[in-house]
């Protein structure tokens, strides 16, 4: 086959299969979606086009935005006083809001074409990687057709340009290991420091790790004068994120990305309500325990002083379109109580602890968002047999995932050394941020593990690579 045709078939078929199945794609649940070839097909396809079937009041309702108001007309000083999540996001959607015609139009486009971008890197990753075209091409068709990463592209959620940037960053460490290039390094750099301030999750720590691992794996043998270059460049990404959480720390004596941990480790005491009203009678944890998490602001300043500022992305309650302002001051010492009383409560319930970790892990191994368990017959009835059964099939294939992945990275697999160590990269990427998703928060852990997928497809595609190879030499 010519070279020409050899690239051109599978970008054909990635773009076939995600104009057909945007096309016919239609929301289930949050977090997931389907296809739908029924008579109103293209009616609903014309609607997509139009932006129309994003999801209603997706800006407004998305709880990691400000107030879209503030972002077209006080954007430098909110995104300054931002304290619910890093300023990256926010900054990225006020300038979608900026382009000109309708923004559920423009949004929309953008999710596509971020979408199309994954499903094209994710390939493009397998094939350097060494993962055979076809095996790779089958990969990036199964990640494009996730119900997850569909309904991301008819939301307005962070999870979709992440998993693009980490595509993308894997894809450029190997190429600055396999061309032994500095300009590729610093375009890894530039694209983990761009993660770490777009999603809490992705830490200070975690860019200082990732950008030291690809430095040390440049270095090797290096003369000093390179070293130092590889080092400035490692350096560039940690040193902005360094001074950018200094600020959060001097405005709101905050050390995570996010001012929302306790309320995200408070989703792991479920099912512990008898602790609860032990240790609150006992004075062992505060009222807030019979709080609901993420509840209006006006609930916590019945526990709470805080001032007016004068900034109105720290003072407003809701939003423009009614929604709660989960950026406002009060957050900040709710969360750091609901932190403390669900560590008090873990310590007390362990065993319950373990519980919510073990229904985290059911999530992130599936197809559905929220999955809390229930009675059986009630549980069935919600959610349906495949999506109860499907973390069944994931769990397993996520831990093959893994062992392949490490067992790959071992000089004797036969891999090249910037295959092998792109490898080591993603395979603890993975277990990051499952750890993160499944320790910390339940209820969201598959779209956490969606932000990965391409890396976990890549390493599928390099087991199932190496197996087709074994058959051939047998036969």
């Amino acid at each position: 086959m010519k070279p020409i045709v050899a690239r051109a078939w599978p970008a054909a078929i990635l773009l076939g299969l995600f104009l057909v199945s945007r096309a016919s794609y239609t929301t289930v649940w949050m977090g997931s979606g389907r296809l739908d070839f029924g008579p109103d097909l293209l009616s609903r396809a014309a609607a997509a086009v139009r932006g129309e079937r994003l999801h209603p009041g997706a800006i407004d309702r998305s709880t990691v935005l400000l107030d879209e108001r503030l972002l077209r007309e006080d954007l430098g000083r909110s995104l300054f006083y931002l304290h619910a999540q890093p300023p990256l996001f926010n900054a990225f959607i006020a300038l979608v809001l900026k382009l000109p015609g309708d923004v559920a139009r423009n949004v929309q486009w953008l999710n596509w074409g971020q979408g199309l971008a994954l499903a094209v890197l994710s390939f493009a990753l397998a094939m350097q990687l060494g993962v055979l075209r076809a095996v790779a091409l089958a990969f990036a068709a199964a990640g494009m057709l996730n119900p997850n990463t569909m309904w991301m592209e008819s939301a307005v959620y962070y999870g979709l340009p992440v998993a693009v940037l980490l595509a993308a960053s894997a894809l450029a460490l190997h190429r600055a290991l396999a061309r032994d290039a500095l300009p590729w390094f610093a375009v890894f750099g530039s694209l983990i420091g761009v993660v770490a301030l777009s999603r809490a999750q992705f830490t200070l720590p975690w860019c200082v790790a990732a950008s030291a691992f690809g430095a040390a794996c440049l270095a090797g043998k290096a003369p000093p004068g390179r070293r130092r270059r590889i080092f400035w460049i490692a350096a560039a990404p940690c040193v902005v994120l360094g001074v950018y959480q200094a600020k959060q720390v001097a405005l709101f004596g905050q050390w995570t990305g996010s001012s929302w941990l306790g309320f995200n480790l408070t989703a792991m005491t479920g099912g512990m309500g008898a602790e609860k009203e032990e240790a609150l009678a006992h004075g062992e944890v505060s009222a807030l325990v019979k709080v609901p998490r993420y509840s209006p602001p006006s609930v916590y300043r019945a526990y709470f002083r805080v001032p007016k500022t004068g900034i109105p992305a720290l003072d407003e309650d809701f939003k423009s379109g009614g929604s709660v302002n989960q950026n406002n001051l009060v957050y900040l010492p709710a969360s750091r109580l609901y932190l403390r009383d669900a560590f008090r409560l873990i310590v007390k319930a362990p065993h319950k602890y373990a519980g919510n970790v073990l229904n985290a892990v059911y999530v992130a191994s599936g197809i559905q968002n929220d999955m809390y368990f229930l009675p059986p017959r009630q549980f069935l009835q919600r959610w349906g047999w495949l999506r109860v059964a499907a973390p069944f099939v994931g769990f397993p294939v996520l831990v093959a995932a893994l062992v392949w992945g490490f067992r790959r990275a071992r000089p004797a697999s036969g891999l090249s050394r910037p295959a092998r160590l792109t490898v080591i990269f993603l395979a603890a990427n993975v277990l990051y941020v499952l750890a993160v998703g499944c320790l910390l928060e339940k209820s969201e852990t598959v779209l956490y593990r969606v932000q990965v997928d391409s890396y976990l497809y890549a390493l599928l595609g390099l087991a199932v690579t190496e197996r087709l190879s074994r058959w051939r030499v047998r036969d």
